[in-house]
């Protein structure tokens, strides 16, 4: 299973980036190599996640999957780890994948969270 952009990422995907280059920097500049751009789509993919509180894929990460995930965050909101769901894109397309797989990614992610704020010893060994 491969999963989607910010499940790879881990929790640093849909939290701070520190490593990001501004983007406003990178948009004044005269040329924009395509390895300088690649920052900008990675930025407005990430915005776009931590806005619908949901990733999802088609023929990105790998050709022939689409995917999505959700957050799981601690008693305190903060994530720390994503779940996904993946499938042959020739199968289902992303709006159908959302719509079919996204409650139920939402339902598990709170879930375990939940799960970890009952059990202390748990969220510990997780590094929550």
């Amino acid at each position: 299973m491969v999963p989607p952009l910010f499940s790879c990422w881990g929790p640093r995907a849909i939290g701070p980036c520190p490593q990001t280059p501004n983007p406003n920097e990178l948009l004044q500049a005269d040329v924009l190599l395509a390895d300088q751009l690649a920052p900008l789509v990675v930025v407005a993919l990430l915005k776009e996640a931590r806005a619908q509180d949901h990733a999802g894929v088609c023929d990105v990460i790998e050709y022939g999957v689409v995917a999505v995930a959700v957050p799981i965050r601690d008693a305190a909101g903060r994530v720390f780890a994503a779940i996904n769901c993946s499938a042959d894109s020739t199968r289902v397309r992303l709006p159908e994948m959302i719509a079919t797989r996204l409650p139920a990614l939402r339902a598990a992610a709170g879930e375990i969270g939940a799960a970890l704020e009952r059990f202390p010893a748990l969220a510990h060994s997780v590094g929550v």
